[in-house]
């Protein structure tokens, strides 16, 4: 269980950290 957890923590880190990469380019993105 506790495995489970910290994996799933990681998975809500890798996603976040996917979201504000998108979110980074699309800005980037419109700027130009």
């Amino acid at each position: 269980l506790e495995r489970q957890m910290r994996g799933f923590e990681y998975g809500e880190q890798d996603r976040k950290a996917a979201i504000l990469y998108e979110y980074e380019t699309f800005k980037v993105n419109e700027g130009e």
